[in-house]
């Protein structure tokens, strides 16, 4: 059941008739009576983390890259680049970087 106030001092009030069911729309759902506490366990929604966290995550981060003949640096530098329609390619900037 709403209620809403409306203009001219009337009041409209709308309520679901008797007898309508949720079940059409969810099979599964189950239709209270009244309110009911829900407590959730402790780890109910939590998600799944490998207990095993790195103890040195920036070394095996360069261990990692060092497999692939990377360097962090690599990884983190940003280069201007401009795509040249002419070639179809990403071509480095030599007007240096946009502002």
């Amino acid at each position: 059941t709403a209620a809403a106030h409306a203009s001219q001092h009337a009041i409209r009030v709308w309520a679901a008739p008797d007898g309508f069911s949720w079940r059409a729309y969810a099979p599964n759902f189950e239709e209270l009576h009244e309110n009911i506490t829900y407590n959730e366990r402790e780890d109910e929604f939590d998600t799944t983390v490998d207990s095993k966290a790195p103890s040195h995550p920036q070394a095996e981060i360069e261990a990692l890259l060092g497999a692939h003949g990377c360097t962090l640096d690599d990884v983190l530098r940003v280069e201007p680049t401009v795509f040249d329609a002419a070639s179809g390619e990403w071509v480095p900037n030599a007007d240096g970087p946009e502002e």
